[in-house]
């Protein structure tokens, strides 16, 4: 085991002492679907995220969310960040395969816009109830700037334009927000030394804001609610580790599939959504219950 992998390690055995140690009910979403990227699970409009399947005739990636009604496909070759009854938010190829763009789509208006700051891709991760998205950019030289943008809206509900503005960490450079919702923000960036660490800003919820920091690891912020966030910890060998953290308490490790976790979302009740490798590489949803 080389040595930063080892000290990724150490790092959470040490910090998971004190978790309670009964195993955790996952339960594996895959809508059918042999590949599935599962961002988040609403209580009215059901997962959402990216599918593998078949539409109108063509088997590809899709955007979609999946209400009572029956699945909804969104957008081709992307993925589904937030829905709401207002407007629905992610991320899709564009034509020319060569960049990656977000969206927002206002089906009440059926209006559909385009978010492209970036060189190689404009990533959306969080939309808010009012419909102001949030995400991050790269630029040609390898920079990263994150974006707040809010729709501004006429009497009858149609977005006139965004009132767009840049956010990054004090004192850190290529902030990139991962996850956005009513109880803050939250994301990764980078230290003058180089390294990374995680960020959870509260500011506007409660004046809170947190900085994440892991010796010889990266740490990446993905979810958080009210008490609680999660994400991963990289080590400088690549390899990664999921976690859950509440009330700056342990580090608990979450681990399911076996290629990798990734967690997007942390529900009202504490359970954890998001997606995970099995040992084809492919894809699947999950619902993680302590």
């Amino acid at each position: 085991m080389r040595l930063a992998t080892r000290l990724l390690a150490v790092v959470l055995a040490v910090t998971a002492v004190g978790v309670a140690q009964h195993k955790p009910s996952i339960t594996r979403i895959t809508l059918n679907s042999p590949n599935l990227t599962l961002n988040g699970i609403d209580p009215v409009f059901g997962p959402f995220g990216g599918i593998q399947t078949r539409y109108k005739g063509a088997y590809g990636d899709y955007g979609f969310f999946d209400p009572p009604s029956g699945i909804q496909i969104v957008v081709p070759t992307g993925a589904v960040t937030g829905v709401s009854a207002q407007a629905v938010a992610g991320n899709y190829t564009s034509l020319t395969g060569f960049d990656i763009q977000g969206f927002q789509w206002w089906p009440g208006s059926n209006q559909f816009f385009s978010f492209e700051s970036g060189a190689t891709g404009t990533f959306i991760t969080g939309q808010l109830a009012d419909g102001t998205v949030e995400g991050w950019y790269d630029d040609f030289h390898f920079n990263d700037t994150s974006f707040i943008a809010r729709p501004v809206l006429d009497a009858t509900g149609r977005v006139l334009y965004y009132d767009s503005k840049t956010y990054a960490v004090p004192n850190g450079t290529n902030t990139q927000i991962l996850a956005a919702n009513a109880y803050g923000r939250a994301g990764t960036f980078e230290n003058p030394d180089g390294s990374r660490s995680g960020f959870v800003d509260r500011t506007a919820h409660r004046g809170e804001f947190l900085v994440v920091s892991v010796p010889s690891a990266s740490v990446s912020i993905t979810a958080l609610d009210d008490h609680c966030y999660a994400g991963f910890l990289q080590a400088q060998d690549g390899s990664r580790q999921a976690f859950k953290r509440c009330h700056d308490g342990p580090f608990e490790p979450v681990t399911v599939g076996v290629g990798g976790t990734w967690i997007m979302q942390i529900t009202r009740s504490g359970d954890l959504v998001g997606y995970a490798q099995d040992a084809k590489g492919n894809n699947f949803g999950f619902l993680w219950k302590r």
